[in-house]
């Protein structure tokens, strides 16, 4: 769809020069301008890889270890040919930002094991893995340690028999909005059974979801606010209620209201030590 990123927008222009795989040590170095082969590990704080292509030749294409990375304009894809690869890995106590990068034959394009991490006008399409049994998913969100993560206005293009297009296990703070999402046997998954912890303040808003094998939505043990996403025709998904309330997509159970209660009276005399008294005796019958 015209409005959101493609192979036009994403990825690398000009010439690159050759490289070999990189390990960025150096709080604020700056890698620009290379067609790398291996891969590129950031170590430091507050590196920029931009512009770049790298082709990963074993498990991972970019590891990211430092804190407030920048990785633009990069494409990245494996060439791994025993296994599967990571594209982006956020691992670690890092943190960061991936931009309008071209992400594909990976077989998890972002993966993301920390906090404070943006994922936004990426195009990640064509995941591939040459592994035995391969888990193929857009981005996924490790359980149990991701939170403060925001992936917005990305196109994240799947095939209805893979895993997904973004995943996630217990997590906190995350918002997923305004993408194009297509794929997945689910699409997108919000599942609180994998990780330590408790899901909280995660949000799938207007976003728009093309095919998928069973459904737009999983949502495990958790109540994620959804609301305003669509289908590529502009009709609201199913499993969201209007206005948006997350895994409680059916209406609340109608409580009856109690039935009339019946009331009856008795009086009498009673004679206790000689002393005569008058008794009144009220009973309150509950209708069932």
């Amino acid at each position: 769809m015209s409005s959101f990123p493609d192979e036009t927008s994403t990825g690398t222009t000009g010439t690159l020069s050759k490289s070999g795989s990189i390990d960025a040590r150096t709080n604020g170095q700056v890698i620009e301008g290379l067609d790398v082969t291996g891969y590129v590990e950031i170590g430091a704080d507050n590196v920029t890889l931009k512009n770049c292509r790298v082709r990963a030749t074993s498990w991972a294409a970019v590891i990211v270890k430092g804190a407030n990375a920048t990785i633009e304009s990069c494409e990245v894809l494996s060439e791994y040919a025993t296994g599967g690869s990571k594209g982006v890995q956020f691992d670690g106590p890092s943190s960061g930002v991936v931009r309008r990068c071209d992400i594909h034959d990976c077989e998890d394009a972002i993966y993301i094991g920390t906090r404070n991490v943006t994922i936004e006008d990426n195009y990640i399409h064509d995941a591939h893995s040459n592994g035995s049994d391969p888990h193929i998913d857009g981005i996924q969100l490790h359980g149990g340690v991701s939170s403060d993560i925001t992936i917005r206005h990305n196109a994240v293009h799947m095939l209805d028999i893979e895993n997904s297009c973004v995943t996630m296990g217990v997590v906190q703070r995350v918002s997923v909005e305004n993408n194009h999402l297509v794929g997945g046997g689910y699409t997108v998954y919000v599942d609180a059974r994998h990780g330590e912890g408790t899901t909280a303040d995660v949000q799938v808003i207007n976003n728009t979801f093309g095919s998928h094998n069973y459904g737009c939505l999983a949502i495990e043990q958790c109540d994620p606010y959804i609301a305003g996403n669509v289908d590529e025709n502009g009709n609201p998904i199913p499993g969201q209620a209007e206005g948006g309330n997350g895994g409680e997509v059916d209406p609340p159970p109608v409580v009856e209201p109690p039935p009339e209660s019946e009331v009856a009276e008795m009086t009498g005399e009673i004679v206790v030590a000689g002393i005569s008294y008058d008794v009144k005796l009220t009973l309150t019958s509950q209708g069932t």
